[in-house]
């Protein structure tokens, strides 16, 4: 049947992290997710009108820690002071060096740090890497939707209820009829059983994620499945051009 449905996909972005950074120790930039994204979408039968990409995630532990923040922001301070440079160009700095297989006692004795701070400004480095990527998924025209993380008694931060905000979303959507077909980006088995219920209304889900660890329980309860692992290939053979 050649159909023309209104479009949304849902995509778990921690799962798609961990399965390209733990799985396959890739780590994508943004554009490069859109493309995996983009030819997801394509492998759709019928004449589809994409309405929108949700992604879902979490901030970065600095924005997620009020007083964390504001203890890195007070050491990224003394790293200027001290340095007599922006923390952009220390850092510059500090990837020459170890561009160079320069030690990290070497580096922290050049600019004078501790450890604490060397931690502080890697720690800010990566937050604010995170938080560009999203950006950039945003100005794409992606609805992203970003969680704190919860820290837990020993200090570690854990990421929670995200696939309940999907489901909701994904739920609540259907009944508005803001969709005719939803394409989820996951593996999570706990999908079932929303699945089921949009299924009801009359719409369309389909499954698409990686080979390894995906629920089958999941896959069979979809009406079809994309594997995103077809299509990383050709995203790889465009970073060799």
């Amino acid at each position: 049947m050649n159909r023309n449905d209104k479009v949304i996909i849902f995509v778990d972005g921690n799962y798609v992290y961990k399965s390209l950074k733990e799985e396959k120790n890739l780590e994508f930039i943004a554009a490069e997710l859109v493309k995996l994204l983009e030819g997801a979408y394509s492998k759709l039968e019928g004449n589809n009108d994409l309405r929108r990409i949700y992604y879902y995630n979490t901030y970065p532990p600095l924005e997620s820690d009020k007083s964390r923040k504001e203890s890195v922001d007070k050491l990224i301070w003394q790293i200027e002071n001290k340095a007599k440079l922006s923390l952009a160009e220390v850092q510059k700095e500090i990837g020459i060096m170890f561009s160079k297989h320069i030690t990290k006692q070497e580096v922290l004795k050049k600019f004078n740090l501790t450890e604490e701070e060397f931690i502080a400004q890697e720690m800010f480095y990566n937050s604010s890497q995170q938080m560009k990527f999203y950006e950039k998924l945003q100005y794409g025209g992606w609805k992203v939707i970003l969680k704190k993380l919860k820290k837990d008694k020993e200090g570690k931060y854990h990421q929670k209820g995200i696939d309940i905000y999907i489901a909701s979303d994904m739920l609540s959507l259907a009944f508005e009829d803001g969709y005719d077909t939803a394409m989820l980006v996951s593996g999570d088995a706990d999908f079932i059983e929303i699945v089921n219920k949009i299924q009801e209304r009359g719409k369309l889900v389909y499954l698409s994620c990686f080979e390894h660890g995906k629920s089958w329980d999941l896959q069979k309860s979809c009406d079809g499945y994309i594997n995103l692992d077809s299509i990383i290939g050709s995203i790889l053979k465009e970073r060799k051009k």
